[in-house]
């Protein structure tokens, strides 16, 4: 799923109701840590989780790294726990608006286990910048 949605100058940005749905009542959103060929990079985008998907990915990398700590992942990752206020938006911290250049037109983008929020600039910038084998792969 793709849905088009707006943030303001404050940082709010709105959620759609059918996004809402499947997000609960609060979520986590972090700056996107990415893997391909067994390499993590970041994307311009932040990923919104709901409680449960955080939950699951901080176990998840944790059981991948046993060594090493999380919490200078999650330092990096500028993570903030959120939630709906009355009109159906969540704040974004200044911090992450300037790390994903998010403007007034942003795009969500469904992923599995998350969401992708992109402005819509850098969505189109990063697509040009990827080979299209990966693009196949991913689609």
């Amino acid at each position: 799923m793709i849905v088009d949605t707006i943030i303001n100058n404050s940082g709010r940005m709105f959620i759609p109701s059918t996004l809402r749905e499947m997000l609960g009542d609060s979520f986590v959103i972090a700056k996107c840590i990415s893997k391909r060929s067994d390499k993590a990079y970041l994307k311009p985008c932040l990923r919104i989780y709901s409680t449960e998907q955080w939950q699951e990915f901080c176990d998840n990398v944790e059981r991948k790294n046993p060594t090493k700590t999380i919490d200078t992942l999650l330092r990096f990752m500028a993570f903030r726990h959120t939630q709906l206020d009355k009109l159906g938006r969540i704040y974004i911290s200044s911090e992450l608006c300037r790390y994903a250049k998010l403007k007034t037109d942003l795009t969500v983008v469904e992923c599995e286990g998350f969401f992708e929020v992109w402005s819509e600039e850098q969505l189109y910038e990063w697509e040009m910048q990827q080979p299209l084998t990966y693009i196949l792969q991913t689609s």
